[in-house]
Protein backbone atom coordinates (compact mmCIF):
# COMPACT_ATOMS: atom_id res chain seq x y z
CA UNK A 1 0.00 0.00 0.00
CA UNK A 2 2.87 2.57 0.80
CA UNK A 3 4.65 1.91 -2.32
CA UNK A 4 1.63 1.89 -4.67
CA UNK A 5 0.90 -1.47 -5.00
CA UNK A 6 -2.64 -1.63 -3.72
CA UNK A 7 -4.68 1.86 -4.60
CA UNK A 8 -6.43 2.21 -1.29
CA UNK A 9 -6.67 0.22 2.12
CA UNK A 10 -9.02 -0.15 5.09
CA UNK A 11 -7.54 2.00 7.70
CA UNK A 12 -9.85 1.58 10.81
CA UNK A 13 -8.19 0.75 13.88
CA UNK A 14 -6.16 3.89 15.13
CA UNK A 15 -2.92 2.22 14.95
CA UNK A 16 -3.04 1.82 11.08
CA UNK A 17 -4.68 5.49 11.31
CA UNK A 18 -2.73 7.26 13.33
CA UNK A 19 0.55 5.45 12.04
CA UNK A 20 -0.07 6.59 8.35
CA UNK A 21 1.09 10.11 9.30
CA UNK A 22 4.58 9.46 9.44
CA UNK A 23 4.42 7.34 5.95
CA UNK A 24 6.70 9.39 3.10
CA UNK A 25 3.49 8.66 0.75
CA UNK A 26 1.26 10.81 3.81
CA UNK A 27 3.51 13.10 4.26
CA UNK A 28 4.63 14.14 0.56
CA UNK A 29 0.97 14.22 -0.46
CA UNK A 30 0.25 10.91 -2.15
CA UNK A 31 -2.10 9.63 0.11
CA UNK A 32 -5.22 11.09 1.50
CA UNK A 33 -6.84 9.81 4.40
CA UNK A 34 -10.71 9.81 4.52
CA UNK A 35 -13.03 8.87 7.18
CA UNK A 36 -16.66 8.77 6.09
CA UNK A 37 -19.18 8.18 8.68
CA UNK A 38 -22.76 5.98 7.63
CA UNK A 39 -25.99 5.45 9.11
CA UNK A 40 -26.31 1.88 8.75
CA UNK A 41 -27.13 -1.02 11.32
CA UNK A 42 -24.61 -1.27 14.11
CA UNK A 43 -22.99 -4.72 15.11
CA UNK A 44 -24.10 -4.93 18.81
CA UNK A 45 -20.55 -5.96 20.72
CA UNK A 46 -20.60 -6.16 24.10
CA UNK A 47 -20.98 -8.36 27.20
CA UNK A 48 -23.11 -11.02 26.87
CA UNK A 49 -24.48 -12.40 30.37
CA UNK A 50 -26.11 -15.93 30.73
CA UNK A 51 -29.06 -15.86 32.63
CA UNK A 52 -29.19 -19.64 32.63
CA UNK A 53 -26.32 -19.40 35.03
CA UNK A 54 -26.73 -18.44 38.94
CA UNK A 55 -26.66 -16.00 39.95
CA UNK A 56 -26.92 -14.26 36.64
CA UNK A 57 -30.13 -15.10 37.02
CA UNK A 58 -30.82 -11.82 39.60
CA UNK A 59 -31.30 -8.77 37.80
CA UNK A 60 -30.31 -6.89 40.26
CA UNK A 61 -26.70 -8.51 39.62
CA UNK A 62 -26.81 -7.88 35.69
CA UNK A 63 -27.74 -4.12 36.89
CA UNK A 64 -24.75 -4.03 38.78
CA UNK A 65 -22.61 -5.58 36.30
CA UNK A 66 -24.14 -2.94 33.80
CA UNK A 67 -22.44 -0.39 36.45
CA UNK A 68 -19.25 -2.15 36.51
CA UNK A 69 -18.20 -2.22 33.06
CA UNK A 70 -16.04 1.01 31.98
CA UNK A 71 -16.23 0.41 28.25
CA UNK A 72 -16.04 4.45 27.86
CA UNK A 73 -12.63 4.44 29.35
CA UNK A 74 -11.64 1.70 26.85
CA UNK A 75 -12.91 3.55 24.04
CA UNK A 76 -10.93 7.01 25.38
CA UNK A 77 -7.54 5.02 25.60
CA UNK A 78 -7.65 1.79 23.75
CA UNK A 79 -9.60 3.11 21.14
CA UNK A 80 -7.93 6.85 21.10
CA UNK A 81 -12.16 8.31 21.46
CA UNK A 82 -12.06 7.47 17.81
CA UNK A 83 -15.41 4.51 18.65
CA UNK A 84 -18.86 5.73 19.97
CA UNK A 85 -20.32 4.22 23.14
CA UNK A 86 -23.01 1.82 21.88
CA UNK A 87 -26.48 2.59 23.42
CA UNK A 88 -28.70 -0.89 22.92
CA UNK A 89 -28.73 -3.92 21.00
CA UNK A 90 -30.31 -2.90 18.00
CA UNK A 91 -28.82 0.54 16.78
CA UNK A 92 -28.70 1.93 13.88
CA UNK A 93 -32.24 1.14 12.59
CA UNK A 94 -33.56 4.17 11.41
CA UNK A 95 -37.14 5.30 12.75
CA UNK A 96 -36.93 1.47 14.10
CA UNK A 97 -34.44 2.47 16.96
CA UNK A 98 -35.28 3.83 20.06
CA UNK A 99 -33.05 6.28 20.61
CA UNK A 100 -34.37 7.29 24.29
CA UNK A 101 -32.80 4.22 25.17
CA UNK A 102 -29.25 5.06 26.60
CA UNK A 103 -26.38 2.46 27.89
CA UNK A 104 -26.15 2.59 31.77
CA UNK A 105 -23.27 4.66 32.92
CA UNK A 106 -20.09 2.80 34.83
CA UNK A 107 -20.58 3.65 38.26
CA UNK A 108 -19.29 2.10 41.43
CA UNK A 109 -21.87 3.22 43.61
CA UNK A 110 -25.04 2.42 41.75
CA UNK A 111 -23.20 -0.96 41.09
CA UNK A 112 -22.47 -1.63 44.76
CA UNK A 113 -26.54 -0.57 45.38
CA UNK A 114 -27.67 -2.88 43.03
CA UNK A 115 -25.68 -5.90 44.21
CA UNK A 116 -26.53 -4.93 47.70
CA UNK A 117 -30.03 -5.52 46.82
CA UNK A 118 -29.12 -8.94 46.01
CA UNK A 119 -27.89 -9.65 49.39
CA UNK A 120 -23.88 -9.03 47.87
CA UNK A 121 -22.92 -6.48 51.09
CA UNK A 122 -19.72 -7.92 52.65
CA UNK A 123 -16.58 -6.75 51.40
CA UNK A 124 -13.93 -9.67 51.33
CA UNK A 125 -9.77 -8.83 52.04
CA UNK A 126 -9.38 -8.59 48.36
CA UNK A 127 -11.97 -6.35 47.50
CA UNK A 128 -14.70 -8.80 46.05
CA UNK A 129 -18.15 -8.85 47.89
CA UNK A 130 -19.64 -11.84 48.69
CA UNK A 131 -23.23 -12.55 50.59
CA UNK A 132 -24.05 -13.74 53.82
CA UNK A 133 -23.48 -17.75 52.86
CA UNK A 134 -19.86 -16.52 51.49
CA UNK A 135 -20.62 -16.73 47.70
CA UNK A 136 -18.00 -14.12 45.81
CA UNK A 137 -19.35 -12.21 43.11
CA UNK A 138 -17.19 -13.53 41.11
CA UNK A 139 -17.19 -14.33 37.20
CA UNK A 140 -15.52 -15.68 34.00
CA UNK A 141 -15.57 -13.47 30.94
CA UNK A 142 -14.95 -15.00 28.02
CA UNK A 143 -12.94 -13.28 25.14
CA UNK A 144 -11.37 -14.66 21.94
CA UNK A 145 -7.81 -14.47 21.17
CA UNK A 146 -8.15 -10.91 18.60
CA UNK A 147 -6.16 -7.52 19.72
CA UNK A 148 -9.47 -7.07 21.78
CA UNK A 149 -7.92 -9.17 24.59
CA UNK A 150 -5.51 -6.36 25.38
CA UNK A 151 -7.94 -3.92 26.49
CA UNK A 152 -9.25 -7.08 29.30
CA UNK A 153 -7.10 -5.02 32.28
CA UNK A 154 -9.03 -2.33 32.01
CA UNK A 155 -12.33 -4.09 32.11
CA UNK A 156 -11.55 -6.06 35.46
CA UNK A 157 -9.79 -3.06 36.85
CA UNK A 158 -12.83 -1.36 36.87
CA UNK A 159 -15.15 -3.96 37.61
CA UNK A 160 -13.04 -4.54 40.52
CA UNK A 161 -13.51 -0.86 41.86
CA UNK A 162 -17.29 -1.87 42.31
CA UNK A 163 -16.65 -5.28 44.08
CA UNK A 164 -16.92 -7.79 40.97
CA UNK A 165 -14.38 -9.81 39.81
CA UNK A 166 -13.88 -10.68 36.40
CA UNK A 167 -12.22 -13.90 35.40
CA UNK A 168 -10.75 -13.72 32.13
CA UNK A 169 -9.90 -16.61 29.39
CA UNK A 170 -8.72 -15.83 25.93
CA UNK A 171 -9.72 -18.13 23.67
CA UNK A 172 -8.88 -19.36 19.66
CA UNK A 173 -11.98 -18.40 17.76
CA UNK A 174 -13.57 -21.59 17.03
CA UNK A 175 -13.15 -23.03 20.71
CA UNK A 176 -14.85 -19.68 22.21
CA UNK A 177 -17.48 -19.75 19.18
CA UNK A 178 -17.98 -23.75 20.55
CA UNK A 179 -17.95 -22.62 24.16
CA UNK A 180 -20.75 -19.99 23.55
CA UNK A 181 -23.08 -22.20 21.40
CA UNK A 182 -22.85 -24.92 23.75
CA UNK A 183 -24.17 -21.97 26.66
CA UNK A 184 -21.33 -22.62 28.85
CA UNK A 185 -20.11 -19.45 29.59
CA UNK A 186 -20.87 -16.90 32.00
CA UNK A 187 -20.16 -13.90 30.17
CA UNK A 188 -18.85 -13.74 26.83
CA UNK A 189 -17.55 -10.46 24.74
CA UNK A 190 -19.22 -10.75 21.49
CA UNK A 191 -21.08 -9.31 18.49
CA UNK A 192 -23.32 -10.79 16.04
CA UNK A 193 -23.88 -9.07 11.88
CA UNK A 194 -26.49 -6.39 11.70
CA UNK A 195 -28.29 -5.77 8.75
CA UNK A 196 -31.54 -5.00 6.58
CA UNK A 197 -34.08 -2.22 7.72
CA UNK A 198 -35.72 -3.64 10.58
CA UNK A 199 -34.30 -5.38 13.99
CA UNK A 200 -34.29 -9.08 13.67
CA UNK A 201 -34.75 -10.10 17.65
CA UNK A 202 -36.35 -13.36 17.02
CA UNK A 203 -32.99 -15.26 17.13
CA UNK A 204 -31.57 -13.45 19.91
CA UNK A 205 -34.42 -12.98 22.14
CA UNK A 206 -37.13 -15.75 21.85
CA UNK A 207 -37.88 -17.69 24.39
CA UNK A 208 -38.12 -20.66 21.21
CA UNK A 209 -34.73 -20.08 21.27
CA UNK A 210 -33.24 -20.65 25.02
CA UNK A 211 -34.40 -23.33 26.93
CA UNK A 212 -35.81 -27.03 25.89
CA UNK A 213 -37.35 -29.38 27.89
CA UNK A 214 -35.45 -33.04 28.58
CA UNK A 215 -37.25 -36.33 28.43
CA UNK A 216 -37.33 -35.99 31.99
CA UNK A 217 -39.05 -32.85 32.11
CA UNK A 218 -35.95 -30.80 33.29
CA UNK A 219 -35.58 -27.33 31.57
CA UNK A 220 -31.98 -27.36 30.23
CA UNK A 221 -29.95 -24.06 27.95
CA UNK A 222 -31.22 -24.55 24.03
CA UNK A 223 -27.78 -25.09 22.45
CA UNK A 224 -26.52 -24.20 18.76
CA UNK A 225 -28.98 -20.87 18.78
CA UNK A 226 -28.12 -17.40 18.60
CA UNK A 227 -29.69 -16.70 21.90
CA UNK A 228 -26.89 -16.61 24.03
CA UNK A 229 -28.35 -14.83 27.23
CA UNK A 230 -30.93 -17.57 27.85
CA UNK A 231 -33.77 -14.54 27.66
CA UNK A 232 -36.73 -16.76 27.70
CA UNK A 233 -39.51 -14.04 28.98
CA UNK A 234 -43.32 -14.52 27.74
CA UNK A 235 -43.70 -10.43 27.76
CA UNK A 236 -40.14 -9.89 25.26
CA UNK A 237 -41.86 -13.09 23.17
CA UNK A 238 -45.18 -11.76 22.81
CA UNK A 239 -44.46 -8.36 20.67
CA UNK A 240 -41.07 -10.50 18.98
CA UNK A 241 -44.26 -12.59 17.27
CA UNK A 242 -46.58 -10.38 16.68
CA UNK A 243 -43.79 -7.70 15.06
CA UNK A 244 -42.54 -10.97 12.65
CA UNK A 245 -46.48 -11.51 11.91
CA UNK A 246 -47.15 -7.71 11.29
CA UNK A 247 -46.88 -5.91 8.08
CA UNK A 248 -48.41 -2.58 8.85
CA UNK A 249 -45.22 -0.25 9.82
CA UNK A 250 -46.42 1.92 12.34
CA UNK A 251 -47.10 -0.92 14.28
CA UNK A 252 -43.86 -2.49 13.63
CA UNK A 253 -42.13 0.83 14.98
CA UNK A 254 -44.36 0.40 18.16
CA UNK A 255 -43.59 -3.29 18.71
CA UNK A 256 -40.26 -2.63 18.17
CA UNK A 257 -39.56 -0.23 20.72
CA UNK A 258 -41.55 -2.28 23.17
CA UNK A 259 -38.77 -5.60 22.48
CA UNK A 260 -36.11 -2.94 22.37
CA UNK A 261 -37.39 -1.42 26.14
CA UNK A 262 -37.74 -4.84 27.87
CA UNK A 263 -34.18 -6.31 26.39
CA UNK A 264 -32.66 -2.90 28.14
CA UNK A 265 -35.01 -3.77 31.12
CA UNK A 266 -33.36 -7.27 31.12
CA UNK A 267 -29.77 -6.00 31.20
CA UNK A 268 -28.72 -9.16 29.73
CA UNK A 269 -26.27 -7.09 27.05
CA UNK A 270 -23.78 -5.10 28.10
CA UNK A 271 -23.39 -2.32 25.06
CA UNK A 272 -19.71 -1.92 23.73
CA UNK A 273 -18.65 0.32 21.31
CA UNK A 274 -19.41 1.05 17.45
CA UNK A 275 -17.24 2.75 14.96
CA UNK A 276 -19.57 5.49 13.19
CA UNK A 277 -18.52 4.38 9.42
CA UNK A 278 -14.95 3.80 7.96
CA UNK A 279 -11.71 4.85 6.79
CA UNK A 280 -9.54 4.13 4.33
CA UNK A 281 -6.13 5.74 2.53
CA UNK A 282 -6.21 6.15 -1.20
CA UNK A 283 -3.66 6.96 -3.69
CA UNK A 284 -4.68 10.26 -6.05
CA UNK A 285 -5.28 8.34 -9.16
CA UNK A 286 -8.61 6.55 -7.33
CA UNK A 287 -11.29 9.27 -7.65
CA UNK A 288 -14.52 9.73 -5.66
CA UNK A 289 -17.98 11.47 -6.03
CA UNK A 290 -18.07 14.70 -4.13
CA UNK A 291 -19.88 13.42 -1.55
CA UNK A 292 -17.62 10.39 -1.50
CA UNK A 293 -19.52 7.77 -0.51
CA UNK A 294 -23.63 6.94 0.12
CA UNK A 295 -25.42 7.04 3.63
CA UNK A 296 -25.68 3.04 3.73
CA UNK A 297 -22.65 2.37 2.63
CA UNK A 298 -20.24 0.44 4.89
CA UNK A 299 -16.87 0.43 3.00
CA UNK A 300 -16.08 2.14 -0.83
CA UNK A 301 -16.80 -1.40 -2.29
CA UNK A 302 -20.38 -1.98 -1.42
CA UNK A 303 -21.48 0.20 -4.17
CA UNK A 304 -18.64 1.05 -5.89
CA UNK A 305 -18.81 5.02 -6.56
CA UNK A 306 -15.14 5.47 -7.61
CA UNK A 307 -13.12 5.37 -10.39
CA UNK A 308 -9.36 4.94 -11.39
CA UNK A 309 -7.21 7.45 -13.92
CA UNK A 310 -4.50 4.85 -14.96
CA UNK A 311 -2.66 7.61 -16.69
CA UNK A 312 -2.91 9.72 -13.41
CA UNK A 313 -0.96 6.47 -11.67
CA UNK A 314 1.82 5.79 -13.81
CA UNK A 315 2.77 9.75 -13.45
CA UNK A 316 2.07 9.50 -9.67
CA UNK A 317 3.66 6.50 -8.93
CA UNK A 318 6.90 8.08 -11.18
CA UNK A 319 6.81 11.21 -9.28
CA UNK A 320 6.53 9.66 -5.92
CA UNK A 321 9.61 6.98 -6.92
CA UNK A 322 11.32 9.67 -7.61
CA UNK A 323 11.13 11.90 -4.36
CA UNK A 324 8.91 14.76 -5.31
CA UNK A 325 6.89 16.54 -2.81
CA UNK A 326 2.82 16.55 -4.26
CA UNK A 327 1.47 18.96 -1.68
CA UNK A 328 0.30 18.37 1.67
CA UNK A 329 -0.46 15.61 4.28
CA UNK A 330 -4.16 15.73 3.74
CA UNK A 331 -7.16 14.50 5.53
CA UNK A 332 -10.25 14.78 4.68
CA UNK A 333 -14.17 13.88 6.93
CA UNK A 334 -17.57 13.58 5.33
CA UNK A 335 -20.09 13.55 8.45
CA UNK A 336 -23.38 14.52 6.59
CA UNK A 337 -24.85 11.21 7.76
CA UNK A 338 -22.65 11.02 11.49
CA UNK A 339 -25.60 9.98 13.71
CA UNK A 340 -25.80 11.11 17.53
Amino acid sequence: MLQGELDMMPIGTPRYWYGTNDTAAFQKGYLTKVQFFNDIPRPPYGIYLNMLRAPLDNRDIRIGIQHSIDFQRVIDTFYRGDYERLNQFSEGFGEFTDKSIKARTYSPKLAREAFARAGYTELGADGVLQNSQGQRLSFMLTFDDSDRRKFLSTLVESALRCGLELRTESLEHTTMYRKVMEKRHDMCFWAWSASGKYPELWQSHHSDNAIEKTSSGAIVPKRQTNNITGTHNPAIDEPIDAFRASTDEDEMKKLSFQIQRHVYNEASFVPAFRLPGYRIAHWPWLHFPAEFDVRSSDEPFTYGLFWLDTAQRDVNLADFKAGKVRGEPTTRIFDRWRTN
